[in-house]
């Protein structure tokens, strides 16, 4: 702008460069004269917290909100947020608040959510609801988590926020190695299908990305200790549950079931 002719006001008070990050109080306003022009200006607003040990954290549109003490942590190209301390242990009595800044349209990734304490007094909820790895391509969403006074093993977890989910809706996200079906990927299988998975700690745990309805088609299940081999959440799958609703996960454990209780199940969508 023209120095001292043209100028931004800010609350009643000229607007300097050197004002960066001031808190902006009142109305803004500009005025430009009719004689030289220049290049202009451009503001941006931003949410900035000083926190008790004074670390100031600048939020910017599309990026992650945090208010508490978990971390923020940039790599790949991602912005994620974890438990406080990760990947070790949190503290007890701790809470934190996470949204997207600006309410864009970012996509959740579970980067890792540690499952295994059981232990459920410390909750991470979004939209009030206990977030799991099924969650990764939802829109992001009120998360919040805190930890209880009792005990603090356990239960870390990593949040990502993606521009764009990173594969399709409704289909099938899975850990361990079970296989999708080649010809027909709305199904997944024990390893090594139709033949026998072998012995060994074998596991899978597989659930809808995105958070999509599909429903249960069993297309097989070998039964070799009279047990069905898959779990859904903390069910075993018997073929009275054909047609169901899949959610949270389906499980599926080579130790518990012989070598030779094969399976084959599918997703689909209501008709």
């Amino acid at each position: 702008v023209e120095s001292g002719y043209d100028y931004l006001t800010v609350g009643g008070r000229r607007y300097e460069p050197e004002q960066e990050l001031q808190p902006i109080q009142g109305e803004i306003s500009w005025v430009s004269d009719e004689s030289i022009t220049a290049s202009g200006w451009r503001i941006c607003a931003r949410l900035r917290i000083t926190t008790s040990t004074t670390t100031t954290r600048t939020f910017l549109p599309g990026s992650w909100y945090v208010a508490g003490p978990c971390q923020i942590e940039v790599s790949g190209g991602k912005e994620c947020v974890t438990s406080p301390n990760f990947p070790d242990d949190y503290d007890n009595n701790q809470r934190c608040e996470l949204s997207i800044f600006g309410g864009e349209a970012r996509y959740l990734e579970v980067a890792y959510l540690d499952e295994s304490s059981g232990h459920r007094a410390d909750s991470l909820l979004m939209n009030g609801t206990e977030l799991s790895r099924r969650d990764s391509g939802r829109r992001i969403g009120e998360i919040a988590w805190f930890s209880d006074g009792l005990t603090s093993v356990g239960g870390t977890w990593k949040l990502c926020a993606l521009d764009a989910p990173t594969q399709e809706p409704g289909t099938w996200a899975f850990t361990g190695p079970c296989e999708l079906d080649p010809s027909d990927e709305q199904c997944m299988m024990s390893p090594g299908f139709p033949g026998s998975y072998g012995e060994g700690d074998q596991r899978c745990t597989m659930w809808i990305y995105g958070g999509a309805a599909r429903y249960l088609e069993i297309v097989r299940m070998d039964m070799e200790t009279g047990y069905p081999p898959l779990f859904m959440g903390s069910k075993p799958v018997f073929s009275d549950m054909e047609g169901a609703l899949i959610h949270p996960v389906l499980s599926w454990s080579a130790a518990e079931t012989g070598t030779s209780s094969v399976w084959k199940v599918c997703a689909r969508e209501r008709q």
